[in-house]
């Protein structure tokens, strides 16, 4: 009860200056900036293939989409073999009245696809501005059969590629905690992610990932800085994103996180936890979780990464003239610190 009224007290002191969300934030105009991709609807094109002697017939999608058909029945579905056998097994899948069911409903829960093809155009818009040199992804949609959510991949010609796993964003009323007692993916802090609301989100999260120079980290402050980062970025690939939905905490968490800002920081400094070489206490603060060790029930995981986030944005305020990805390329954390001066009231 302490240490719950000690956070709750400092947040009254501080929330002036710490619990706006400033969506204030100069936000380009990418509205002319010219994007060229595709969107396949690879579920829909599984439903619409032939079927004789209860034996669906791939071949047209192996021979349409080589790249994307091999991954999607060897890797994701798991199936070996040779080409033919491996063909063959995919017929027989897509014959069973099941599985068949199974890619209707997703397919048909996204009929509609408009509003996602045009939040995922304007993020790939933002994408061009801040990385000229970035090519917008193709995207496939596709049933992963609980296996993946989204994911990066090379196409046919060699050209990056996002898969998009749908049965991931089936929403609320999907009984996806069910299934948690088995796969814990499936907890509900992770699960309530699982809704269309999400999708060009974590679309775009792959993307950061893919642009982030692999930095196994040391400590608890190399962490938080690295995954602030690529959390500072991605903001501004989904700039018109809720703040629940970007961090995917609730927004009684977001509004927490906020309003602790300085509280946070002093835990860390207290306690003595930012040169911290834990594995464990590391991955529990950076890595989702159901709330963060040390702090109040109320502080969501990844309490760290928000405030890894605080000092690259108090660090590209100072210096605007870094671009996003020498932001991503910085490793000395403790010099990122040092230039960022960054102390919350």
């Amino acid at each position: 009860m302490y240490l719950h009224q000690l956070w709750f007290t400092c947040a009254l002191l501080f929330s002036a200056a710490a619990c706006s969300s400033d969506k204030s934030k100069h936000i380009p105009d990418v509205s002319d900036i010219p994007v060229d991709w595709s969107l396949i609807r690879f579920e829909k094109e599984l439903l619409s293939l032939d079927s004789a002697n209860g034996l669906v017939n791939t071949e047209p999608v192996f021979e349409k989409y080589p790249a994307f058909s091999d991954l999607y029945f060897r890797e994701i579905l798991g199936f070996r073999g040779s080409p033919d056998s491996v063909q063959n097994a995919a017929g027989r899948l897509l014959a069973e009245p099941g599985y068949r069911k199974w890619l209707d409903t997703c397919s048909s829960v996204f009929s509609n696809f408009e509003k996602y093809r045009e939040e995922l155009d304007r993020s790939f818009r933002f994408l061009r501005y801040y990385f000229p040199e970035k090519k917008a992804p193709d995207v496939y949609t596709l049933v992963s059969e609980f296996s993946i959510g989204n994911f990066i991949f090379q196409d046919q010609n060699g050209a990056e590629a996002i898969g998009i796993g749908l049965d991931f964003f089936l929403g609320p009323e999907f009984p996806y905690p069910l299934m948690a007692r088995e796969f814990p993916a499936f907890s509900q802090y992770l699960s309530r992610s699982f809704t269309p609301e999400h999708m060009t989100r974590k679309s775009m999260a792959v993307i950061v990932e893919d642009l982030s120079p692999s930095l196994p980290p040391a400590n608890l402050l190399e962490a938080m800085i690295h995954e602030g980062k690529k959390m500072y970025v991605l903001e501004k690939l989904v700039p018109f994103a809720e703040d629940s939905v970007l961090w995917e905490f609730t927004p009684r968490q977001f509004e927490w996180v906020q309003q602790n800002e300085g509280a946070i920081w002093r835990h860390f400094i207290k306690d003595e936890l930012l040169y911290s070489t834990d594995r464990t206490l590391i991955q529990k603060l950076t890595l989702a979780s159901p709330n963060s060790p040390g702090m109040p029930l109320e502080a969501p995981g990844r309490a760290a990464v928000f405030t890894g986030y605080k000092i690259i944005e108090q660090l590209h305020r100072r210096e605007p003239e870094l671009s996003l990805q020498d932001l991503l390329n910085l490793r000395d954390a403790q010099d990122i610190l040092s230039r960022a001066r960054y102390k919350p009231r």
